[in-house]
Parts: C-alpha cells; structure tokens; sequence
C-alpha cells in the first residue's frame, strides 16, 4: 500500500529542522499529506507526593509549553511552505490522556510515523520511553530518525535486518512503501552457522518478492562473534552506504539469541541512520 498520509511527530524545536529536512523530500516523493503534530504533555502533580505547585507556577509551565509550540509552528510553517506541500499543523492540547496517546491516537490513521530519536542534549520534554511506546502500541510502521542527519535520499539504498519473526516479517513490506523505484537492499542475517544449513536459505523467496517490486536483492550473512546485533547491523549498513534501515521491533528471535527489544533498545540510542521500526 503506498504512503499518503504521512504523520511527523513534532516533540522540540532543533529535532524538528532535522525532522523537517528528511520527511518534505520523502513526502514529496510519495506524493503524501504531511500532518506535523504537536502532542502537549499535561503538567501531573499525583496527590501521594507531598508538594504545592502555586498558580503562578502552572501558568509559567503553560507558557513554556505555548512557547516552544510556536516555535516550533514557525518551523513547521517555513519547511512546508517552501517546499509546496499538501501539509496539516495539528498541535494537541492537553487533556486526560498522555502525549503518547494522543501521537498513539493519530498515528493509527496514518501510513507512516515519523519521529525523531531523542538524546540527552535534545530540549525535549519527552524521552526514549516514549518513541519505544509508540513503535510498540500504535500499529504502523516508525521511521525514527536522528537528530542532525542529512536525508539527501531515504530508502535508496536499504538494509534490512531479517530473524525470521512476524515483526522483520512486517518490516520486509512495509518498507516497500518507502522504497525508492530500483532501490538496492541487503537482506542480513545475523546467526550461527549450523553444519549442513544454508544460513541465508529462507531468504531466496523474499529476495525474489523483492525483485518483483523493482528492488535490487542481495543476500548476506554475519557471524554473531564478539559485536551486539545492533552494533552488526549498523556496520553492514555502513559498508552498504545505506540510507535506511529496517528491522522488526520488541519481538523475540532464536536465531539472534537475544531479544530483539535489545536490538530495538541498542538502534534507538547509537543509530546513526534512519531506521524503520516494524512491530
């Protein structure tokens, strides 16, 4: 199914430039509506804790927020604007459900979530927890992308992390929605070789899938030796000259011999690409 309705998770002023710089070209591509959302986080004092927070320190709380919600308006407005796109503002208020439902809500209308990949440095109220959340809760595949990188092309050029599970299962189609026409992709597995087996076998059908939608299919295979899967994956898609990554998020693979919210965990803080989320 292609992308038309593309769902950009607005969280901080500096993550939305570089935000902005990979989804306009991506959504002028796919021909897709570029809905820039801006989910508030509702100020929550619980009663077991033994505080006061006076009027005045609720009205400044809710200046901040109206501050840094402009703000980053004015960016979304500037990218858009320039770029000539079908876009929607849609800043949420603050209500009874956190900022994760409320991105929760809206991303189960969307093809694709858009979000960027939190780091200590970022002037953002939200956190890890939050995009981990997301791409566990909402249903659609999450492209997560990190702060300051250069998208000249997205999806030109793909590896995709493959163990074998229903959520790498997804990522291997949804990423065709993304694809740029005669894309290339590494179709990696990462696992032990076993005597007599092919390691790379159960892979001919789905790089022959591939061919069929235009992609350009090469099968590789990595020992799991003394590097984490996500420090592997993020090698080969180095050597690959990839410009996106997909894997299968929070699921459990045998053949990895760790769970893959490890991976998940690992790509979410050191990935140094745009990578896809499927779960």
């Amino acid at each position: 199914m292609p992308v038309k309705t593309i769902l950009l998770c607005l969280t901080s002023p500096s993550s939305t430039v570089s935000l902005l710089k990979a989804a306009t070209p991506l959504a002028r591509r796919l021909d897709a509506q570029l809905v820039g959302l801006h989910a508030l986080e509702a100020l929550v004092v619980y009663p077991a804790i033994s505080m006061h927070i006076s009027g005045e320190g609720f009205a400044q709380y809710s200046k901040s927020q109206k501050t840094q919600r402009d703000e980053i308006e004015t960016i979304f407005e500037r990218y858009t604007k320039k770029e000539n796109l079908n876009c929607e503002w849609r800043p949420q208020r603050p209500d009874n459900k956190t900022a994760g439902a409320q991105i929760i809500d809206s991303a189960r209308a969307a093809d694709l979530v858009i979000m960027a990949q939190e780091t200590d440095a970022t002037d953002s109220p939200y956190n890890e927890a939050l995009i981990g959340g997301t791409i566990r809760d909402c249903g659609r595949p999450v492209l997560v992308i990190p702060e300051g990188y250069r998208a000249e092309t997205i999806g030109e050029r793909i590896l995709l992390g493959w163990n074998a599970t229903c959520e790498s299962t997804r990522a291997a189609h949804d990423l065709l929605s993304i694809a740029a026409p005669n894309a290339a992709i590494v179709l990696l597995t990462i696992c032990k070789s076993v005597k007599g087996e092919q390691p790379t076998g159960k892979l001919d059908d789905l790089a022959k899938t591939h061919s069929r939608h235009g992609l350009i299919p090469e099968i590789k295979h990595r020992e799991p030796g003394g590097k984490s899967v996500a420090e592997l994956i993020l090698s080969e898609a180095d050597q690959h000259g990839s410009d996106l990554i997909a894997v299968g998020a929070f699921g459990f693979a045998r053949d990895y011999g760790l769970t893959d919210g490890h991976t998940t965990a690992n790509l979410l803080k050191t990935a140094t690409l745009p990578v896809l989320y499927a779960s």
